[in-house]
């Protein structure tokens, strides 16, 4: 399903440590240390510690749960203002300002998207202001299928059904020919026929 709407992104701001921090798990010297270092090592960090703390994850979990909550009540967010709410990030159909919720936790626009398209569980983000595309569902996958879906979306942004319409056939032409390259035809979805896919984008 395709949907043309605003789109804001907002997690929470190095999210664990802060998290972290604001349960008094660590302490500041601790967050100052981890705050600029890489995030995959950073990550490495609090998986350690959360070893050695056994209870700290399932808090950190539910601190995370409190903080959105409070981020909700602070700018008046209803339940049709979201569109999605994945572990420390939400995603609304519209900007918001009251960023801090408390003094170590605050969230940040991460992402800005003009339009959604939804297959089954994965989502498919597209902003024209800046022509970045991003997806939610596959993980780190990288694709081929997505600069097709990208043009897709693009196309549908500007209601050029013309364009669109031949851009469609014409990639499922050469799909069905098998002209395109190999890993066009690899699953871009588990257990969904990629032909599927196209007739859904027709």
């Amino acid at each position: 399903m395709f949907t043309k709407r605003n789109i804001y992104e907002y997690d929470i701001y190095k999210a664990n440590i802060s998290c972290l921090l604001e349960m008094g798990e660590i302490s500041q010297e601790q967050y100052d240390m981890l705050k600029d270092i890489p995030k995959d090592e950073r990550s490495k960090f609090v998986a350690a510690f959360e070893r050695l703390e056994k209870d700290t994850a399932k808090d950190y979990r539910k601190y995370v749960a409190i903080a959105l909550e409070k981020f909700k009540a602070l700018n008046d967010i209803k339940e049709k203002d979201i569109i999605e709410i994945a572990f420390d990030a939400i995603w609304l159909d519209k900007e918001v300002s009251n960023l801090q919720i408390t003094e170590n936790i605050k969230f940040t626009c991460k992402r800005k998207a003009s339009s959604i398209l939804e297959i089954k569980k994965v989502k498919f983000y597209f902003n024209s202001a800046d022509n970045t595309f991003f997806q939610r569902g596959l993980g780190q996958k990288e694709s081929l299928w997505f600069d097709v879906i990208k043009e897709y979306m693009r196309l549908s942004e500007l209601e050029d059904n013309k364009s669109l319409t031949k851009f469609i056939n014409d990639f499922r032409e050469k799909y069905i020919n098998k002209d395109l390259d190999e890993e066009f035809y690899q699953r871009l979805i588990p257990k969904m026929d990629n032909l599927k896919i196209i007739e859904m984008l027709l």
